[in-house]
């Protein structure tokens, strides 16, 4: 189960996880996969229908959204198997406190990279199939087709 959680601003392409799920559906090494998206914001109805159509034409992901509520929320993060940051700072310089939440829950996270404080809450281990060793706690990707290998 993957989880993502938004503010449904320009500042995350959800383009760029819907083309990685579309790479993970079509790969016979990846399972059956259940993605929560959590939040509101002014492009959720644009999502709904991008989700509501890719669901159904994928054969073995599944895409929902979902407003939870403050006591369900840390819940639902902890229980996931992976969490995804697609937020962008458009100025470069604040950071995506929903990583600070998946770290809290001990959910591992990628999140997207390409600006300078994301680097400060998501540390990389320079080795990707070692994404725990000297200190790191999460992994980097900077397309649809870097996040769908990570996922695999």
């Amino acid at each position: 189960m993957l989880l993502s959680s938004t503010s449904y601003t320009p500042d995350e392409d959800f383009m760029t996880m819907v083309k990685a799920l579309d790479i993970t559906d079509a790969d016979e090494r990846c399972h059956p996969c259940q993605v929560i998206v959590t939040g509101k914001g002014p492009q959720k109805a644009f999502y709904d229908q991008v989700f509501r159509e890719r669901n159904a034409v994928w054969r073995k992901t599944n895409i929902r959204q979902a407003w939870l509520e403050v006591d369900d929320y840390p819940k639902v993060v902890g229980s996931c198997d992976l969490g995804i940051c697609l937020h962008t700072s458009s100025s470069g310089f604040d950071l995506p406190m929903k990583v600070v939440d998946m770290y809290a829950a001990r959910l591992p996270c990628l999140a997207i990279g390409g600006y300078p404080s994301v680097t400060e809450l998501v540390k990389e281990s320079g080795d990707k199939s070692k994404p725990s060793a000297n200190g790191a706690n999460g992994m980097l990707f900077k397309d649809s087709e870097e996040l769908a290998s990570e996922i695999i």
